[in-house]
């Protein structure tokens, strides 16, 4: 599984919130790979932004404790 983590004006997809609402996703996906990456060049709407790699890797190690057997990396 792949997911591009951003930011917006009104919402933040990194947030403790927006991670509990999503790893019950994930989890019932049972994926054997999560890839998680945030924006590496500026996006056509200006209203993204990207999420710091350390908020990434923070991510990770909630996903790996929820999926004990999934890989988890971050890009």
């Amino acid at each position: 599984m792949q997911a591009l983590v951003t930011r917006g004006s009104d919402w933040d997809g990194a947030s403790d919130a927006s991670l509990a609402a999503w790893l019950p996703w994930v989890a019932r996906a049972q994926p054997d790979a999560v890839q998680l990456s945030s924006l590496a060049r500026p996006p056509a709407d200006p209203t993204l932004h990207n999420v710091p790699r350390e908020r990434l890797e923070e991510m990770a190690v909630a996903i790996r404790k929820a999926l004990p057997r999934c890989r988890v990396e971050v890009f």
